[in-house]
């Protein structure tokens, strides 16, 4: 409180007195006999549970890793999930969010419909809106104990060393969420007003497998971080992948995006090295522009999967980090 008063900050005592930590319950999605957790908002972590619903409905060996139709339906169910989110979430305080309608079967098969409409006429994902990334300040970490607990965890400054602004004495980085996560047009369900949260993108995922598996993974990125952890689980669950491999796996990201100020730039979808000549091929047959992508665009997965009482980890090689047991 000190520090903002004397930096023109715009908190006051008030502001701290009425803040209040929450404690929630988890949103949920099944996903061929898995149950996937995460958080609901005002983060953004629905987006992930939207493209699982669109997704279960596609054959499986479509959606193996590599496979060109399967990367173009994945695109076209970010694209649909951006799109919902952007139409209707906000700071459940202040905004009806309609999850149940969001989440629901029914709803999901009107997306995929729309998306096969879309696709026959040549229009990419029903020129649904995307999602952006940039540089951050976002740190992914999960662990696990020999009681068998797991913790997938999260935690942002937003961009690169937050507002620029550090706490005299502490350490402490301020971040800029509420800077850069509100737009300005009032008929959006995320505008900025008084004592309003803004949508934001972290989300921590957990899940429990059909054979009692137990899952947790995320990663850093903005709103690439659905993108990059819809990857990463479908090359578990549908490529049957190694935990390392699924890590290592090549990955796509469609831009733009949530973040305002990302929002209106030229869609197109960035490729890591790796991908088969035809998913390029297929992607632009569906009307994408597609691009490489650079070295620190690819996210930065960790991921830990207990099974038949083992824990079996991996950790991006993107980024620093470590997988490690003791």
């Amino acid at each position: 409180m000190r520090y903002s008063a004397a930096h023109d900050g715009l908190f006051t005592l008030e502001d701290f007195r009425r803040h209040r930590s929450e404690v929630v319950e988890p949103l949920a999605t099944t996903y061929r006999g898995w149950t996937v957790y995460t958080t609901p908002p005002p983060s953004q972590g629905i987006i992930l549970l939207l493209m699982l619903n669109l997704l279960a409905q596609v054959p499986g060996e479509r959606l193996r890793w590599g496979d060109p139709e399967g990367v173009v339906l994945a695109v076209a169910a970010k694209q649909a999930a951006f799109a919902d989110r952007l139409r209707h979430l906000g700071d459940p305080r202040v905004v009806a969010n309609p999850l149940e309608e969001l989440l629901s079967p029914a709803h999901a098969r009107a997306r995929l419909e729309a998306i096969r409409r879309a696709l026959a006429a040549g229009v990419p994902g029903g020129a649904l809106q995307g999602a952006g990334s940039g540089g951050g300040d976002t740190t992914y970490l999960c662990a696990a104990d020999r009681e068998g607990n797991m913790v997938s965890f999260i935690t942002s400054l937003s961009a690169k060393f937050g507002c620029g602004e550090v706490v005299e004495g502490t350490g402490i980085l301020l971040n800029n969420r509420a800077g850069r996560g509100f737009p300005l047009d009032p008929d959006h369900p995320n505008v900025l007003a008084p004592g309003k949260r803004t949508m934001h993108t972290l989300l921590p995922v957990a899940a429990v497998g059909p054979a009692g598996e137990r899952l947790v993974f995320g990663t850093p990125g903005g709103d690439g971080q659905p993108q990059w952890n819809l990857q990463v689980f479908l090359n578990l669950v549908e490529s049957g992948m190694e935990v390392q491999q699924a890590v290592d796996a090549p990955r796509w990201l469609h831009v733009p995006g949530t973040d305002p100020a990302t929002i209106t730039r030229e869609p197109e979808v960035r490729l890591e090295e790796g991908f088969p000549p035809a998913v390029t091929t297929a992607l632009r047959a569906a009307g994408h522009r597609v691009v490489p992508m650079v070295t620190e665009e690819g996210g930065g997965a960790q991921v830990i999967l207990a099974r038949g009482g083992v824990y079996e980890a991996g950790s991006d090689p993107r980024v620093d980090g470590l997988a490690i047991g003791w």
